[in-house]
């Protein structure tokens, strides 16, 4: 399991940290400057979660040093701050920073991030004209839709297509990284499901279907932990 070293000295702000991260990584907090630099020292981090003001050594000070220490060449540093003016950000950068993220998080920000993830990646952008990214009062909604107009499952089963697998997992392995957890919602047409058990309809299908998405996407990578809710 990965390690992250989270140097925040509010309390909620380390709780909330906490609460997205602790299903998937191992969690090292620190409250300040000089305890971040001790707990480096002592747990190796595979990434450091920095914010900027604090007691003592603030998270741009900080961020220089361990940026620049050869021990930690490959350790990343985010900074997670609620600074949000474009001069702290291109300051931290400067730092060492690889990332710079404002408190609280936006959906907007969110689906800039998903949409540069699915530009990045080669496999992604092959499908970026089936991928539908809006933002909606409940947040990022991610629609699948095909440009071919070709089934994503076989007609009454919740068995997954070969491309829309290839979506998927696509789309699976690039949520990994993304903070907010997700739902999913299976459709069907309104053609009347009569060829299964008694009593199975298309709101069992629904559900399936996007159960069958689920498996997918974790996969790929995805932590099932992130989901919150298949309907």
């Amino acid at each position: 399991m990965k390690t992250i070293l989270i140097v925040e000295d509010v309390a909620l702000n380390r709780d909330l940290l906490m609460q997205l991260l602790e299903d998937d990584y191992a969690l090292v907090m620190a409250v300040d400057g000089a305890a971040g630099v001790a707990m480096a020292a002592s747990h190796t981090p595979d990434l450091i979660l920095m914010d900027v003001v604090m007691p003592g050594q603030n998270g741009f000070q900080l961020t220089r040093a361990i940026s620049r220490d050869p021990q930690y060449a490959d350790v990343p540093i985010i900074m997670c701050t609620s600074k949000n003016q474009e001069t702290d950000r291109v300051w931290g950068m400067r730092q060492g920073a690889r990332g710079y993220i404002t408190k609280p998080v936006d959906p907007a920000e969110l689906q800039a991030k998903i949409d540069a993830l699915i530009s990045e990646n080669p496999r992604l952008k092959e499908f970026k004209s089936q991928i539908r990214i809006d933002v909606t009062p409940d947040g990022l909604q991610i629609q699948i839709v095909d440009d071919q107009n070709r089934p994503m499952f076989d007609s009454g089963s919740a068995l997954v297509k070969p491309y829309m697998r290839d979506i998927l997992r696509e789309i699976g392995a690039a949520l990994g990284g993304v903070e907010n957890r997700i739902s999913l919602a299976g459709h069907t047409d309104a053609a009347p499901y009569g060829n299964g058990d008694r009593g199975y309809s298309n709101w069992e299908l629904s559900a399936d279907r996007a159960n069958a998405s689920r498996r997918e996407l974790v996969a790929a990578g995805m932590p099932d932990a992130k989901l919150g809710r298949v309907v």
